[in-house]
Order: C-alpha cells, then structure tokens, then sequence
C-alpha cells in the first residue's frame, strides 16, 4: 500500500513538465531494499521486490536519468551507491542542470541505524551522506523501516506509536 501511494505521488510530482525538464534537469536516485536485519529470524518477503519495482517505476514515469538499485547489500554496497549518485549530481551540476536526488529504503531499521543484513548504516551518518549532496537542488528521502522516524527529528517530525 505504502509503495502505491508513494509511486502515485513521485508520478504526479516529478511528472510535471518533463519536456522541459529533460534537457535542463538531471535526475538520480538510489532506491535500496534489503529483507535481512540483525536478525535472521525477522526475515522480510517483499523489501527488496518493493526496491525493485519502484527503481522501475522512477525509470519508465519517473523519467530518471540514473537509478542505482541496491538489494541485499552490506553497508559498503549502499555508501558505493551513495557516492556513484554524488559522482553523477556533480557532473550534472557542473555542466549547469538542476538536479533531483531521490533516496529510498525498505528494511529493517530502529532509532539509531538502518539494517544491512549483519551490517548497519546509522541514520546520523546518512543524514551527512545526503547532506555531502551539495550538487542537487533537491533531496528527498524516503525511509520504510520499523522506528527510523529519528531521521526525520531535524525537520520537526514526531514519534507515535
């Protein structure tokens, strides 16, 4: 339910005015999905296939230029895809388009960190990885995973239950 929601707004949002955005604005997205935590008990089923079908929805409605799908991967698989999108902003920002970073995870997750299998990428420092985008005129992120809420704290968001 949440990926349909999510798919119908970027569709409405980024579908505005593409003719023109097609030569004057860069778009690049990392898109990570990943069924394993900490626990192998607490297995996710549809994580990484969420991963997998918004990566195509952002590519065919989307009209992104890059989208790196990351499944299943360690923490140095999702910072390798971080940085291969900082890589491409900055050329773009170079070359004199406006650009648009989309960041998207489904997994598991708490207050403190995102779950990469036995590895962990803490929100803190994800929050600087996006803030390193210096080259994108836009950052969006979007985080589907159990008490990640803490991401969210600098803008004002609250926890509920």
């Amino acid at each position: 339910m949440a990926l349909r929601f999510l798919g119908a707004f970027l569709i409405l949002a980024l579908g505005q005015g593409l003719a023109y955005a097609q030569n004057q604005q860069a778009r690049v997205a990392v898109v990570v999905g990943n069924n394993l935590g900490r626990d192998p008990a607490r297995t996710l089923h549809f994580a990484e296939a969420e991963a997998g079908k918004l990566a195509a929805l952002l590519r065919s409605a989307g009209d992104f230029d890059s989208v790196i799908t990351v499944k299943g991967a360690r923490r140095e698989g999702v910072e390798e895809a971080l940085a291969a999108a900082r890589t491409q902003l900055d050329r773009a920002h170079a070359e004199g388009k406006r650009t648009l970073f989309l960041f998207y995870y489904s997994g598991h997750g708490d207050q403190e960190a995102l779950e990469l299998g036995s590895s962990r990428l803490p929100l803190r420092d994800l929050r600087a990885y996006l803030e390193q985008l210096s080259g994108a005129d836009v950052r969006g992120a979007f985080v589907d995973a159990c008490q990640a809420g803490a991401l969210t704290g600098v803008k004002g968001g609250r926890r509920a239950p």
